[in-house]
């Protein structure tokens, strides 16, 4: 999973003003995955997303295909 957000990371931890972490707002995803019997990867998520120049897109594209591929070579016996 991956999560692009708008706002920084100190809005999403406990006084912040989003008043959660990205974690707690994910819990219930979490708990579907379990119960569907899913192996739950931590997500991939982004802050500040629309602030990013070129760069910085760009070494996250590259962090997220090698998070995939971790993945993907993880399922293969």
């Amino acid at each position: 999973m991956i999560a692009s957000l708008d706002g920084d990371a100190a809005a999403y931890r406990p006084g912040g003003m989003n008043r959660f972490t990205m974690t707690e707002f994910l819990r219930p995803l979490e708990a579907t995955a379990h119960l569907c019997g899913l192996t739950w990867a931590e997500p991939f998520i982004l802050h500040d997303s629309i602030q990013m120049s070129d760069a910085e897109r760009q070494a996250a594209t590259e962090a997220y295909g090698a998070r995939l591929a971790e993945a993907i070579a993880a399922t293969r016996p």
